[in-house]
């Protein structure tokens, strides 16, 4: 399987006071960033065109370019009616870069060197044009076995291993200013990431009568990263972290009468941060792996025409890592760890066939989401780089609603025709950023509603 992308850029974002159609503050929000935001007169025209529409980027190749191509090898084996196997063998390669235009930049910002005119005058900046590349591997193996050992016996083991190679570098393809040496192949940052991922896991099922069944499972995994090089701003990265985690889970099914069903289970599972919490990281705090212990209660009634379930959970987190609503310098999200949070709620769905035509889906969910305490750091840009501190107690994680569920009516008045009605509702969602403007950081705390 392969395919390809080519995607404009438009994360950037929208003034609120373009989104509300206010005039006056349009203007102020425009004299505040003059220079910062808007440096051309094209930002200036693109930011008061009548168009409600609005993209901060103007630049016509201003885009995410990107190939995937996927390669899978798949053996599956029944050599018994005991005993199934099945072994994957798989390889992806990606290639593609951003393509973006920066006005009036620095060359050192490229390790660029200044070049002197015809006068006498050195000229250390100009409008630039640049890729940033990303080429990536990933070749792995994975296998399962299954065998019934007993008719109320089932066990499971399997394997899985894989290493990804990502290279990440930049070029600088156009400059207003001619460049005698400008070498559109040259790399002015230049880093790799590589990780290494080994598990191995084993199950057992065991079905103790007609209505009882225990099942367990147990995996260990282990992680290595490595990145190496230099990244888009020019800072040296240099990381080197392993882990080790064991995984175990734990439950009990139970059906206690004709159409209804329990079950009770707990898990431990433990997962590595990405490469962006390496990269993004503040104050020299490496991130830290998170760790989850979930127990799980639940019921099922089911017949012919109606299916209730209802399932309660608690899921405490250890170094949970959070989204904290920045964005870095491509739109992806910025995450943080915290010590210690929590999510706990109930989730409920129905399934009801009215007659044979009309069916009706609805579920919904209630969820508690809060860290215990937590330490926020802000930056002040503006007054050498200081810092301050908010300490947070029992506050919502960010980007975790209360409340969701969704509605759906379907109508099938033919075998092969379908007609669907549905509703979502998504509650009240929090998060904080800091804001610049005239000089000085804001805290701001915003909601998004439905």
């Amino acid at each position: 399987m392969s395919g390809k992308e080519r995607t404009y850029q438009s994360w950037y974002g929208v003034p609120e006071a373009k989104i509300n159609d206010d005039g006056e503050k349009l203007l102020t929000h425009y004299y505040n960033n003059l220079g910062s935001i808007y440096k051309n007169s094209q930002d200036s025209v693109n930011l008061f065109s009548s168009d409600r529409r609005y993209n901060f980027y103007t630049y016509p190749d201003q885009v995410d370019k990107y190939r995937q191509t996927h390669i899978q090898l798949i053996h599956a084996l029944a050599p018994t009616n005991y005993l199934k196997t099945k072994l994957t063998f798989y390889y992806t390669k990606g290639n593609g870069y951003y393509e973006e235009f920066k006005v009036n930049d620095k060359f050192e910002n490229y390790s660029l060197p200044e070049i002197i005119d015809s006068s006498g005058t050195a000229i250390r900046r100009s409008d630039i044009v640049r890729r940033r590349w990303l080429d990536n591997d990933l070749l792995g193996l994975m296998g399962d076995v299954e065998y019934a050992w007993k008719p109320n016996l089932t066990l499971q083991a399997g394997f899985s291993a894989n290493t990804y190679t990502g290279d990440h570098f930049g070029n600088v393809i156009r400059s207003s200013v001619v460049l005698t040496d400008l070498d559109k192949e040259r790399r002015y940052y230049d880093n790799t990431g590589q990780k290494q991922d080994i598990s191995m896991y084993s199950r057992a099922i065991f079905e103790l009568n007609d209505n009882m069944t225990l099942h367990g499972d147990l995996q260990w995994r282990k992680v290595h990263y490595q990145i190496q090089g230099k990244d888009n701003d020019l800072r040296v990265v240099d990381v080197s972290e392993s882990y080790n985690f064991i995984n175990p889970k734990f439950g009990i099914h139970y059906k206690w009468k004709k159409n209804h069903e329990s079950f009770l289970s707990f898990a431990v599972a433990n997962k590595e941060p990405g490469r962006g919490d390496f990269i993004d990281y503040a104050y020299s705090n490496l991130p830290l792996h998170e760790q989850l212990k979930n127990w799980e209660l639940g019921y099922k009634y089911a017949n012919k025409r109606l299916q209730l379930e209802s399932n309660l959970y608690y899921m405490l987190y250890k170094n949970q890592l959070v989204l904290t609503g920045e964005l870095n310098d491509v739109g992806a999200s910025v995450r943080v760890n915290v010590p210690e949070s929590y999510r706990a709620g109930i989730e409920q769905s129905i399934a009801f066939q009215m007659t044979k035509k009309w069916s009706l889906n609805a579920n919904a969910t209630w969820s508690l989401n809060k860290i215990k305490a937590f330490d926020e750091v802000i930056a002040d840009y503006t007054i050498d780089f200081t810092k301050e501190i908010i300490h947070h107690q029992n506050t919502d994680i960010s980007f975790s609603p209360n409340w969701i569920g969704a509605l759906q009516c379907q109508y099938t008045p033919h075998k092969n025709i379908e007609i669907g009605w549905s509703v979502k509702f998504v509650g009240s969602q929090f998060w904080t950023i800091q804001a610049t403007q005239k000089g000085h950081c804001q805290l701001i705390t915003t909601t998004i509603s439905d």
